[in-house]
């Protein structure tokens, strides 16, 4: 995979969080997450309507406040080297 000593360009890095959601919708961004394995690329779109390919998931976490069971995060963050 490619870094900055690679290409001497600094990555591009989207954070990307999302609260209260079910534990039907967080398995959904844990699939996705486990078929892309941070060594598949994809295709990201960001808030501007820019799509991005070649984007690759950095750091993944799930979790939920142990007394609201039904209210899951999830925290991810991309990151694309040129």
């Amino acid at each position: 995979s490619a870094s900055f000593a690679d290409t001497g360009t600094p990555p591009a890095m989207w954070e990307i969080g999302y609260t209260g959601l079910t534990k039907e919708q967080a398995d959904i961004f844990d699939a996705f997450n486990a078929a892309a394995k941070r060594t598949h690329t994809f295709n990201f779109t960001d808030k501007q309507g820019v799509t991005h390919s070649n984007v690759r998931i950095q750091e993944y976490d799930r979790n939920h406040e142990g007394h609201k069971s039904w209210a899951h995060s999830v925290n991810i963050t991309l990151v694309k080297y040129d």
